[in-house]
């Protein structure tokens, strides 16, 4: 065998350091790819039991509003039913109405919740039974038209998505992006870790009324916007499939 010369050795030299770098290479890329994925895994876990415990919670609650929410939407089965923000819930007491009415009648009105919310929790209800007569005060703030931002109405509903039909679909009219980001239970419930903190409460309105406290209202201090409020196509659209 001949002696190598300089490129000979240069060209074997240059192979063997690339092949060496290809490896170097190949196995980190292995242990980057091994550690990818079992932060994705610890992730998902997270992810996973994060949803499972706040669900838990949800589904046994001691009292509050999220004991009422529950009842309202999973037990109530009263012939008169109640819809409307707080205006509803404070100013329709069930026990006057039961006793002119001579039939049940349960609050179901939420403080601050106008139609897009409302729509949602008469879709949950509407799957076990149908009332007799549904009472809706409609509030045109929160009802009608246009104003701040509309998933402020959904958040109530987030525990109902993907478990009652055509729920989902009030949150993608709100926001396409809905449907990818309600993969996540961390995003699910993100906005219901308040809501969820009161599960242990002792006391929850047995007939959805909250009576208002004693309220003195002089018409001269009261000051009205000036501008004129647009109407929500979105609200316009679930009030009148309400009504249907």
């Amino acid at each position: 065998m001949g002696r190598l010369s300089f490129f000979d050795f240069f060209h074997y030299g240059s192979g063997c350091i690339w092949r060496a770098v290809y490896l170097f290479g190949f196995l980190t890329m292995k242990k980057l790819f091994v550690k990818l994925l079992i932060f994705a895994l610890l992730l998902f876990a997270f992810d996973w039991g994060y949803g499972h415990i706040c669900q838990n919670l949800i589904n046994h609650p001691k009292g509050g509003g999220l004991k009422l929410d529950q009842f309202i939407c999973d037990s109530t089965k009263a012939d008169v039913l109640i819809f409307g923000s707080s205006k509803a819930q404070n100013q329709y007491d069930p026990e006057i109405l039961e006793d002119t009415l001579g039939m049940s009648v349960f609050n179901c009105g939420k403080h601050g919740m106008g139609i897009i919310f409302h729509y949602g929790r008469w879709k949950i209800i509407s799957k076990r039974y149908m009332p007799s007569v549904i009472i809706y005060e409609v509030l045109p703030i929160v009802d009608l038209m246009m104003r701040d931002d509309n998933s402020i109405f959904i958040n109530p509903l987030r525990s109902y998505y993907g478990k009652v039909k055509n729920v989902d679909s009030i949150f993608w009219k709100i926001d396409p992006a809905e449907k990818y980001k309600m993969i996540a239970k961390t995003y699910q419930y993100h906005s219901l870790i308040d809501y969820i903190s009161c599960y242990r409460a002792s006391y929850w309105l047995r007939n959805g009324y909250s009576r208002p406290g004693n309220m003195v209202l002089n018409p001269k201090n009261v000051q009205y916007d000036s501008f004129e409020y647009q109407l929500d196509s979105i609200k316009w659209y679930d009030m009148e499939r309400f009504v249907k």
